[in-house]
């Protein structure tokens, strides 16, 4: 389950970088809960994504996954050349077994990776 939740996640970050580069202006990735977060993008052009601007995208991975919650360390925010700041990291954990972690880690370059 764990995977799973984890693959979604990425799945939906590589998503996000995908929608920045062919909208051409910035998309942020806020996380605003334990399981929750928002996709918004820059529909201004203003330089600065603000919550719940533009085509707001909510995810949740307890649709899926009820057993997994999520922190972060910083919201990411792709740029319109497919590159991230700042560099982030998800944490997912399982709340049946505190041992079992994954992590999601958005590097400056824009790639998205599980370890």
């Amino acid at each position: 389950r764990l995977n799973g939740a984890a693959r979604q996640v990425m799945g939906d970050l590589m998503a996000a970088r995908m929608q920045a580069v062919s909208l051409n202006h910035a998309v942020k990735v806020f996380f605003y809960s334990d399981h929750q977060y928002k996709i918004c993008d820059d529909v201004n052009d203003d330089g600065t994504v603000d919550y719940g601007e533009g085509n707001v995208q909510v995810k949740d991975i307890h649709s899926n996954y009820h057993d997994v919650t999520l922190t972060k360390s910083m919201n990411p925010v792709f740029q319109p050349r497919g590159t991230a700041s700042p560099a982030t990291t998800i944490t997912l954990s399982s709340t049946t077994n505190i041992s079992l972690i994954k992590y999601v880690k958005v590097f400056i370059t824009g790639s998205v990776k599980i370890e």
